[in-house]
């Protein structure tokens, strides 16, 4: 479970209603971070599990499997051309020494959470 603070109340008073609800919530890469680093110690953490790194010499596109359902993104190739079965994708400083297969504490900068309602795909 991710803890929202509650200036994510402020910046979306919408989720109030959900309270006690499931809602979707989406992340972009670059909100993620490898909490061993400078860069990632100020945000909570959550464990996942480093499903395979793509290097490219300015950054690392980790592919992860975290605690959570695969929200289809409709795009029915999505999955199927990266061969991948993770559930999120983080953009990780060249810094950062995760290994494939490896358990680690993935910091989630909570602040640039998107929310959605289930049954609509609408955002909240």
């Amino acid at each position: 479970a991710i803890r929202l603070q509650d200036a994510a109340f402020v910046r979306r008073p919408g989720l109030r209603s959900y309270a006690g609800r499931k809602v979707v919530f989406g992340i972009r890469p670059e909100d993620l971070y490898d909490s061993s680093l400078e860069s990632g110690r100020k945000y909570q953490t959550i464990p996942a599990k480093v499903t395979s790194i793509e290097e490219l010499g300015s950054e690392q596109i980790v592919h992860l499997d975290i605690d959570a359902v695969r929200v289809d993104s409709g795009d029915p190739d999505a999955v199927q051309d990266f061969g991948l079965a993770s559930n999120a994708v983080a953009k990780f400083e060249p810094t950062s020494t995760v290994r494939s297969g490896s358990e680690i504490r993935l910091a989630l900068d909570d602040a640039k959470l998107h929310f959605f309602d289930p049954e609509t795909h609408l955002a909240i």
